[in-house]
């Protein structure tokens, strides 16, 4: 189909231990990523949006763990 593009999800999940409390009140991550270094033809391009993603999670992480 024409104007479609490549499209990706990613979902990071914790298993809870035997015993771990598991909170009902939680923080979520979320980002969406426009370009991800390549267009739809595998060419590489300038945009690319997963290392500024990658940078705001570890920085979230930090802040909310």
């Amino acid at each position: 189909m024409p104007y479609t593009s490549t499209k990706t999800s990613v979902l990071l999940l914790k298993k809870y231990k035997d015993g771990e409390s598991i909170e009902e009140d939680y923080k979520v991550f979320m980002a969406k990523c426009e370009t991800c270094g390549h267009n739809r033809r595998g060419q590489e391009t300038e945009s690319d949006d997963i290392s500024e993603i990658s940078t705001y999670y570890k920085k979230w992480l930090k802040e909310n763990d």
